[in-house]
């Protein structure tokens, strides 16, 4: 274990790190995930910080009972205060960029946390390397998003499941007047809480009939 002082806080980072071999950031949203994302940065030698939040409720969150997991950063709730948590992630990237110079690359562990990495694209891309496009150079919302991705795969001729997309309560009827059942209702995108799942008993989708 290893430490260095830092220029806001004492970071501690876990690993054989160096600037050849800087840390992953690795984002607590789904516990099961993120426990597995320690074990392989372990296995392989990879050092990485750990960053997570809690909310009324949560937990238990049995990847702190890992040998792997230590030295963890909390930010702010996304779901709370979105804007503070990106505030958060960035002075966090401030201090890794100064210490190795160079972007870090982070990591979510589920689609919350990967929402609000894609949203917030271009106030963390001076500090990390971002899942986005193969240069991490922009995100990808265009395919992320289920509506969009539809889009293109019809634009480029690709057979898939007929697809409506609806944006305000006039477009139900619309959309009712032309679906074939049964269908698949979700959403199109997902948001920093799950919104859509704890409204709907924990379910991903909804099948209508």
């Amino acid at each position: 274990q290893q430490h260095r002082k830092t220029v806001g806080i004492r970071l501690k980072l876990t690993g054989n790190f160096s600037p050849e071999n800087p840390p992953l950031v690795l984002i607590r949203s789904n516990d099961t995930s993120f426990l597995g994302m320690m074990r392989s940065c372990a296995m392989a030698n990879i050092p990485f910080i750990p960053v997570t939040f809690t909310w009324e409720g949560s937990g238990p969150w049995f990847s702190e009972l890992s040998k792997y997991y230590a030295n963890s950063v909390q930010i702010t709730n996304p779901g709370d205060n979105p804007d503070k948590s990106i505030e958060d992630l960035v002075n966090l990237g401030s201090e890794l960029t100064q210490y190795f110079q160079q972007r870090i690359m982070i990591v979510p562990s589920a689609d919350t946390s990967l929402m609000l990495l894609q949203d917030h694209f271009k106030s963390l891309e001076p500090y990390y390397l971002l899942m986005g496009s193969r240069n991490f150079n922009q995100p990808r919302l265009d395919v992320i998003c289920k509506n969009k991705f539809a889009e293109k795969m019809n634009a480029a001729g690709i057979p898939i499941p007929q697809t409506f997309s609806c944006n305000s309560l006039q477009q139900i009827q619309i959309i009712l007047d032309s679906v074939n059942f049964p269908c698949i209702y979700k959403p199109a995108r997902n948001d920093y809480v799950r919104s859509f799942q704890n409204n709907h008993k924990m379910l991903k989708a909804i099948e209508c009939k």
